[in-house]
């Protein structure tokens, strides 16, 4: 485990969870209710030793009335008070990293946990991702993050995008990578690497914050017990958009650390055909795993290889500079 100190939680320590509801405007709502009374059961769960918790939800109140989402929020959390005391944040700036930061900049526990708007937890993820940091040397935790296979799209996802398969059971695992919609980390540690703010982008801020926390010397750890579901992209229009942001986000992250051969025409190209390539071998090798027949694996493809096929449109609009592409919000 890490060498260096940190606070204990424990005792009269806090906990703060921060929620960003920005994917909340691609998330079926009973999604995100769903989300909200599966938290709501584990805090009311969470053993007394850890202390009074505080969720902070960063919302857009252009998109989502307060009046109403508080009383979203009072349903599944009940009334704010001792044990737990949450607060609803106007978003001061659009985009999914900014509603983190915001929320990590008001929290006030001595521990903070990120959580997406759309994942829903599995039982016993609270006590899994904050038991751990009994050992005050640990600065930093993931969770485990997977696309839940339902349906051909699920699997299409649970195989071939950026998520692995679901973790089994096991000790805290030292990694190189982290997602965003489940992980902790002590406040100390927050205030010296918020997400990098990458302009221009939605997503890929997680991947430069685990580059920086690697230089800064701090070890990255992930519980492969504390699970999350994500979803696949719900309908089309968030299945087009997801891809070619993540195209874009991907070329505006070449252009600040790559060379100039991943930030060309070219080195787009070669990533679209090494995506497809990695599509075909993880559907091959691992369709069991997701309850894949042979029957379903041209289906599974397609739906992988039209992703990937726009993500390379997003890379290739970013290229020429088109106006569409900069406004896409996921």
């Amino acid at each position: 485990m890490p060498e260096s100190p940190g606070p204990e939680v424990g005792g009269s320590a806090t906990v703060s969870i921060v929620l960003e509801w920005e994917n909340a405007l691609n998330a079926e709502t009973s999604r995100t209710t769903h989300m909200l009374e599966i938290l709501g059961r584990q805090l009311r769960a969470l053993n007394p030793a850890f202390g009074p918790v505080e969720v902070l939800l960063v919302f857009d109140e252009r998109e989502f009335p307060e009046d109403q989402l508080q009383d979203t929020v009072k349903y599944s959390l009940g009334s704010s008070g001792d044990a737990v005391d949450w607060r609803l944040l106007p978003a001061e700036t659009e985009g999914y990293y900014s509603c983190k930061n915001q929320g990590g900049r008001a929290a006030t526990g001595e521990l903070l946990l990120f959580l997406d708007s759309d994942v829903v937890p599995e039982d016993g993820w609270l006590a899994q991702m904050l038991a751990p940091f009994i050992d005050p040397g640990l600065l930093f935790l993931a969770g485990s993050s997977y696309i839940e296979p339902e349906g051909r799209v699920g699997q299409a996802f649970a195989l071939t995008w950026f998520f692995p398969l679901r973790s089994e059971d096991g000790p805290l695992l030292p990694v190189t990578g982290l997602f965003a919609n489940n992980l902790a980390m002590r406040r100390s540690l927050f205030q010296r690497y918020p997400f990098p703010d990458l302009i221009g982008t939605s997503r890929g801020s997680c991947i430069v914050l685990a580059e920086q926390l690697q230089a800064g010397g701090i070890s990255i750890y992930r519980n492969p017990n504390a699970r999350v579901i994500h979803p696949a992209p719900n309908g089309w229009r968030h299945f087009r958009d997801r891809a070619l942001a993540q195209g874009r986000d991907r070329l505006i992250r070449e252009r600040l650390s790559g060379t100039a051969w991943s930030r060309s025409w070219g080195g787009s190209t070669g990533r679209l055909m090494r995506h497809w390539a990695r599509c075909w071998r993880n559907i091959l090798v691992d369709r069991r795993k997701v309850g894949l027949g042979w029957s379903g694996v041209p289906a599974v493809g397609a739906i992988s290889c039209t992703y990937y096929l726009l993500c390379w449109c997003g890379e290739t609009a970013s290229l020429l500079g088109l106006e569409f592409v900069r406004r896409i919000r996921v």
